[in-house]
């Protein structure tokens, strides 16, 4: 006989009218969780659509870009690539786990390696090369690392 879980369900009447029948179909209907490959790919797709609007925006002309960009440059970066390990802590969650202390070193070192060469890639687009726009994506990946880190601690 099937375990009481795998069985079809029928509607019995005289089966839930008496005590003596309760099995685990009695148990209330629990809504099936979204389905972990569907968030993966949305977080994942994200990331991917961010990392290429960075990828973008940071090798545009300087002439075609003014404001807030310009004005608060050391900002944007450290915000931008806040977001960008934000995304990745995320996305690797949904894809294999938690990252723990070596994922997100290696998420650290990963978009620190992009952000050194994308500082490296902006001459050839018009742009400068500027040591203290890396140390603030540096800045950036640190917080949105640490914000992970206390975010998803283990209690004692």
């Amino acid at each position: 006989m099937l375990p009481s879980v795998a069985r079809p369900l029928t509607f019995d009447p005289a089966a839930m009218s008496s005590p003596s029948t309760a099995d685990a179909t009695d148990a209330p209907v629990v809504p099936p969780r979204r389905c972990w490959r569907r968030t993966a790919v949305f977080w994942l797709a994200a990331l991917a659509v961010y990392w290429l609007v960075l990828f973008i925006g940071t090798h545009l002309p300087t002439e075609n870009v003014a404001g807030v960009a310009t004005d608060n440059d050391k900002l944007v970066h450290t915000a931008a690539y806040a977001v960008l390990t934000t995304l990745l802590c995320i996305a690797w969650r949904r894809v294999g786990g938690s990252p723990g202390l070596m994922g997100r070193l290696v998420i650290a070192a990963a978009v620190l390696t992009y952000g050194a060469i994308d500082e490296l890639s902006q001459p050839y687009f018009g742009r400068s090369c500027d040591l203290r726009d890396w140390i603030a994506d540096s800045v950036g990946v640190s917080l949105a690392l640490l914000l992970d880190a206390w975010r998803h601690r283990r209690g004692p």
